[in-house]
C-alpha cells in the first residue's frame, strides 16, 4: 500500500464533496444530510446556510466563507451601494 497507510499508490482519490445550498427564501435545514451519506456513502455533503432573503452577490459570499472559513467580505463597493455593512458573520469553515 505504499507504506502511507492510507491505501495503495494506485487508490482514486475520495470524490469531491457536493455543497448543499438552500434555494431562495428557504429556511433551516432542507436536506436530511444523514439520508443522503446512506444513499452515497463514498461522498461527504456539506450543507451550508446563506441568508434566505440575501440577494445573490452576498449568498455567494456567505457560502464561499462558509466553505473555506473567515469573515464574510462583501466588498467595499457593493456594500455602499446596497446600504449594509461590508463584514458579515465569520464562519469556521467546512472544508480546507
Amino acid at each position: 500500500d505504499g507504506g502511507g497507510g492510507g491505501g495503495g499508490i494506485n487508490s482514486p482519490p475520495p470524490p469531491p464533496p457536493t455543497v448543499l445550498i438552500p434555494g431562495f427564501l428557504s429556511m433551516g435545514d432542507c436536506w436530511s444530510s444523514g439520508e443522503l451519506a446512506a444513499r452515497d456513502g463514498a461522498r461527504a455533503f456539506l450543507p451550508t446556510h446563506p441568508g434566505p432573503l440575501s440577494s445573490h452577490h452576498d449568498r455567494a459570499v456567505e457560502v464561499f466563507y462558509q466553505l473555506v472559513g473567515g469573515t464574510a467580505d462583501y466588498g467595499a463597493a457593493h456594500s455602499d451601494y446596497c446600504g449594509h455593512a461590508r463584514y458579515g458573520r465569520t464562519y469556521g469553515g467546512l472544508y480546507p
